[in-house]
């Protein structure tokens, strides 16, 4: 039997439970060559963009509302001369998560093929600064599989749109 949290439990979920969630929920719509180190980052990225306020004023950038406020911040960022690749994933996180999870609503205004390409150029930029060999690599995977990531997260959204709401209001009934 699936397991079906309680609503107490969905709204005391932690970072780990959250991760957890995209994690698995990822797993079951990617393919069986994905590798894990990608699977646990979209998991990743995707956990901390849900926990985060879009009006964080932290030392990383904030979830924006839309592509067009991302596209703002790579204008504003790319002449900036501190601009490194830490900057760059970041660029490239809100992407995927706009062009992937949230392309539904993301496609009906902007065009996702080219965002999806920004996004990807956003990986390259920052595998091209980055100090760290194996991160550097990392960042020009993501770069060259930055379509099929995106249509995963779209998969597994999509999925979730689709499955049954269904909360236990206690550890007996379930609700329909």
């Amino acid at each position: 039997m699936p397991y079906y949290p309680t609503l107490g439990q969905l709204l005391s979920a932690d970072k780990e439970q959250t991760f957890n969630f995209f994690l698995s929920g990822l797993g079951e719509v990617c393919e069986p060559w994905v590798q894990r180190d990608e699977l646990v980052y979209n998991a990743s990225l995707m956990t901390y963009y849900s926990l985060v306020s879009c009006d964080y004023e932290g030392d990383d950038l904030p979830c924006p509302r839309t592509l067009a406020c991302t596209f703002d911040n790579h204008i504003y960022l790319e002449r900036d001369p501190r601009c490194n690749h830490r900057l760059y994933e970041v660029l490239g996180c809100q992407v995927l998560l706009f062009t992937g999870f949230f392309s539904g609503q993301m496609g009906r205004r902007h065009n996702l093929k080219w965002h999806r390409q920004n996004g990807a150029r956003f990986y390259m930029s920052a595998s091209a600064t980055a100090k760290d060999e194996g991160r550097a690599e990392f960042f020009t995977r993501m770069a060259r599989n930055f379509p099929e990531l995106a249509e995963r997260q779209a998969r597994f959204h999509k999925e979730l749109r689709e499955k049954p709401y269904l909360l236990r209001t206690s550890e007996e009934g379930y609700e329909h």
